[in-house]
Formats: structure tokens, C-alpha cells, sequence
């Protein structure tokens, strides 16, 4: 068993560096930057003429069964 880890970690050493070379970690974080952030729930649920409510419907429950 610990030869076929052995050998699965070897395999991902070989790939992230192969990785790395491809892609430089500066050039990894200048792409992470231009990603677009998230909007926050908080925000989304303050907005104005928002219902401000989250809901869900369930048919059934594990512990009920049919509702």
C-alpha cells in the first residue's frame, strides 16, 4: 500500500512542478485579482426593494416523511 502512495505523490510532485513552470505563481495571483468578487448575501438581502427573504419548499422530510 505504500508503494502506490509513494508513487501517487512522486506522480503529483512531477505534475505540480510541471505546472508551476507553465504557470508562475506572480502570474497566478495578477489573475486572481481580475477575478470578479462575489456579492455579498448581507448586501443582497439589504438592498433596497428586496424581499429580503430566503426560502425553501420541501415535499418530504427524513424525519416526517410527506409534509
Amino acid at each position: 500500500m505504500i508503494d502506490i502512495l509513494q508513487k501517487i505523490v512522486d506522480a503529483k510532485k512531477i505534475r505540480l512542478k510541471q505546472e508551476k513552470h507553465l504557470l508562475p505563481l506572480s502570474e497566478l495571483r495578477e489573475q486572481c485579482r481580475s477575478i470578479r468578487q462575489k456579492p455579498s448575501l448581507k448586501q443582497a438581502l439589504l438592498k433596497e426593494n428586496s424581499s429580503g427573504i430566503i426560502a425553501e419548499l420541501k415535499k418530504a422530510s427524513p424525519s416526517r416523511g410527506i409534509i
